[in-house]
């Protein structure tokens, strides 16, 4: 009797496992896997731009909302499978919705216009409702399972593809350490204290005569001000390269970039394959040796950034950052892909939101306050224990032209003409030379003089693909005591800290011939070289 009992109770307990298995399998998992899948395909497809944990945050979030929306529909619904396909409708349109918008708009223009597509979204989800409620729940727990199967899979592909890409760049990097040159030997650079050294990128700056001509714009009372400063600055320089990785990667090892080309077998360059060397670049491991510490800034731009510095500066997502209270350019991005701005527009029309709400939720707010962070903290930064070296890189005035001349916002739409692109980075060089003066004269307070300082543009406007114009960059120097008779007009970044290593710091770096190597995207290996025509060189 005993026997029969327990057998009993065994085929009970295989039963309630086999139930309790297939409420697993039906259970609507597809709405939060959606959500997942999203979020991941748009990380594989920005991978090379971002870090590992730039969708930590959006995975969280939206994994939450997704469950909460769930559950809250299952009280509304009284089934958890017609609660899942209703969340998973209104998952489908905030992630499709200006997708579709811009194919409308392509094919079918009036359509958008009418905002039919609103209305059809609406339509669609009461008809998903109406099915909810009238198919049996047993078809639909069968429908769960097979789109829970779908779901997984595609959330699986795309960890799969962030896994291949984190196993080659990791055997990329290790290749890198292998590869990378030794600093010089340390000596001793006399009895003056160590000079901080300030590396000041402004992106996309152009050279003097390049606004002059382009943009109708006279530099020259901004130039005489880095003058007035003791400045020098090289009149006819151009930039080695017209991409930021590739010119970070050359002016900091101080070297062009053939054999490190020549090492990416990929058929395609990727600013990614040059974050080793802007992170852990000679002239940083040459200054470290000698006790510098270093600073450096948030961009949203992992490949250029020195998340391993001793102060890296202005994260959003750090706790210790405080002023800076947003989102991170990737989630910004994110959401503006999505019906989201379209919902913010249309609560802040009707007064439920107030746009200074909705404002740190925008990209274009997000990006403006990572330049204003930067410009902000750099005067503060001079106050931390020398010797220092602090790289900052601020994304002035190179596109998106967030900035009015004096700092007021604007932003350009999408389909801006040229000369209103033209105009919108007209209107940041002035806003970054009167951002810029505070910063170096707080700079040379702070030192008294002794600080080196490289104000560069990276290369020239981005504007103009033309290699010639695209090539053209600001480059200006300040050295303690002021001898400049190492540097010429004509110089280029990629001998900034040949000279500097040479002059202050007892190194022998031979300067190398000035050569400009245009291509006009990232990912191309064949480059063209612009000659320098300068009359002043």
């Amino acid at each position: 009797m005993r026997i029969k009992v327990v057998n009993k109770q065994i085929t009970l307990n295989k039963m309630n496992l086999k139930k309790f298995w297939l409420w697993i399998r039906s259970f609507p998992f597809f709405p939060v896997f959606l959500s997942i899948y999203t979020i991941l395909f748009f990380l594989v497809h920005n991978i090379a731009q971002v870090d590992d944990h730039a969708a930590d945050r959006l995975l969280l979030v939206f994994s939450v909302l997704t469950l909460l929306l769930l559950f809250i529909m299952r009280l509304v619904l009284r089934d958890i499978q017609r609660a899942g396909l209703v969340v998973f409708a209104l998952g489908l349109i905030f992630f499709t919705y200006p997708h579709v918008k811009v194919i409308l708009q392509e094919k079918l223009p009036i359509l958008v216009n009418l905002d039919i597509l609103l209305a059809v979204s609406i339509i669609l989800l009461a008809g998903i409702y109406l099915v909810a409620i009238k198919v049996p729940r047993e078809k639909l727990a069968v429908l769960s399972i097979y789109l829970n199967g779908i779901t997984l899979l595609l959330v699986l592909f795309q960890l799969t593809s962030l896994f291949i890409y984190e196993y080659k760049m990791a055997a990329y990097r290790r290749t890198v350490e292998l590869q990378a040159p030794a600093s010089s030997v340390k000596v001793n650079p006399g009895k003056n204290p160590l000079p901080d050294v300030y590396f000041i990128v402004l992106d996309g700056y152009a050279r003097a005569d390049v606004l002059q001509s382009q943009l109708n714009l006279d530099n020259s009372s901004f130039l005489d001000a880095l003058r007035k400063r003791q400045f020098y600055v090289a009149d006819c320089s151009q930039s080695n390269y017209a991409q930021t990785e590739q010119s970070f990667a050359s002016t900091l090892n101080m070297e062009y970039l053939d054999g490190i080309i020549s090492r990416i077998s990929a058929p395609q360059l990727r600013e990614d394959y040059f974050a080793p060397y802007i992170t852990n670049n000679v002239v940083r491991q040459y200054l470290e040796s000698l006790g510098y510490q270093t600073v450096a800034f948030y961009t949203g731009y992992t490949w250029a950034e020195w998340t391993n510095a001793t102060y890296f500066l202005g994260d959003p997502r750090a706790t210790k950052t405080t002023t800076v209270k947003s989102l991170v350019p990737f989630e910004s991005s994110f959401l503006s892909r999505t019906i989201f701005p379209y919902l913010m527009d249309d609560l802040t029309n009707l007064g439920v939101v107030k746009p200074s709400q909705v404002a740190p939720l925008t990209g274009g707010q997000v990006d403006r306050g990572i330049v204003r962070y930067t410009l902000s903290e750099l005067p503060v930064v001079t106050q931390l224990r020398s010797p220092k070296f602090v790289f900052a890189h601020i994304l002035l005035p190179h596109p998106p032209y967030l900035f009015g001349p004096n700092g007021e916002e604007q932003k350009l739409p999408a389909d801006a003409s040229y000369a209103d692109r033209l105009k919108g980075y007209r209107d940041q060089v002035l806003f970054a030379n009167k951002s810029i003066l505070p910063v170096i004269d707080a700079i040379l307070a702070e030192s008294r003089g002794n600080a080196i300082i490289v104000l560069e543009g990276d290369h020239g406007i981005v504007e103009y693909t033309v290699g010639a114009v695209h090539m053209k960059n600001l480059e200006a120097y300040y050295f303690p005591g002021h001898n400049y008779s190492d540097l010429y007009p004509s110089i280029t970044p990629v001998n900034s800290f040949r000279v500097i290593l040479s002059d202050f710091f007892g190194q022998h770096y031979p300067l190398l011939k000035d050569l400009s190597y245009f291509a006009f995207t990232s990912a191309e290996k064949t480059f063209t070289l612009i000659p320098n025509t300068c009359t002043g060189k």
